[in-house]
């Protein structure tokens, strides 16, 4: 589809970073976008950068970038311009559903695509999680060797059981951790280097804690060298201190969780 349209830069030319651009569009140049995309409403690259100048401008402008984004949604729904664009139903619920509805029909339509099915799913995240994991979870049934479907699955499922004002439900870390040990098994050296944070917090989180303490403990067996060190410190001595909590032994959560402070920092995850 993409070739036939008039105005499309190369192949190999990456509307994303047409979309990223666009953040660093003045109001001037982006009304002379628009006034292009009225003459060609086909123009990707204008659309793009459009896309990306709404995303970086206050709420107020909420209904004009979910113009656009559902321009790519109804018409090149497996645009890479789709990875990093979603419609907030809090400040535009009338395009959000509007974009449900399209998302919904492309995937009956095509249930085996999983280009569309990455992207629908990127559209779902965080609006309706339970949605995303049933588009993920049909993708990886159609890919089950592409890790990519089990590891989004499983950080949907985390995001879905913590909560930090009710406490985190067991049941459905149980189902991130399941997820997240499905992409271990496939993915290379390098990436499950990164999932075993994930693996020990949703093991734990679960309660099946000697698979915590396994996770934990190949953290921080691997620290010398790794650039993960200050990540496993981290997380590996977090889970064990609460571990030890856990089962009552204070003097060893106490040593664990101070030591756990003791990094230079680790990325945000919740637990």
């Amino acid at each position: 589809m993409i070739s036939t349209l008039i105005g499309v830069p190369a192949l190999a030319q990456d509307l994303r970073e047409e979309q990223l651009k666009g953040s660093d569009l003045t109001a001037v140049e982006a009304v002379a976008l628009e006034q292009q995309l009225a003459e060609n409403p086909q123009n990707l690259v204008a659309r793009a950068r459009l896309v990306g100048y709404y995303d970086a401008q206050p709420r107020s402008a909420s209904k004009e970038h979910s113009r656009h984004v559902l321009w790519f949604i109804r018409n090149i729904p497996e645009s890479e311009v789709l990875q990093g664009a979603r419609i907030a139903p809090f400040f535009d619920p009338e395009g959000y559903a509007a974009g449900k509805q399209a998302w919904i029909r492309l995937m009956d339509d095509e249930p085996d695509n999983v280009s569309l099915l990455r992207n629908a799913s990127r559209f779902f995240t965080v609006s309706d999680d339970d949605l995303a994991a049933e588009v993920l979870a049909r993708a990886e049934r159609l890919e089950p060797s592409n890790p990519y479907w089990a590891q989004q699955l499983g950080r949907n499922r985390w995001r879905e059981a913590h909560n930090p004002y009710q406490g985190t439900d067991a049941a459905t870390a149980a189902q991130a951790l399941a997820a997240f040990e499905r992409a271990y098994e496939l993915l290379d050296a390098k990436a499950c280097a990164d999932l075993l944070p994930d693996l020990a917090v949703t093991a734990f989180a679960a309660g099946a804690l000697e698979k915590a303490r396994g996770y934990a403990d190949a953290m921080l067996a691997a620290t010398t060298g790794d650039r993960n060190k200050g990540d496993y410190i981290h997380y590996g001595n977090l889970v064990l201190g609460r571990i030890a909590l856990s089962e009552g032994d204070l003097e060893e959560a106490r040593a664990r969780l101070l030591a756990a402070g003791r990094t230079e920092g680790a990325p945000l995850r919740t637990f």
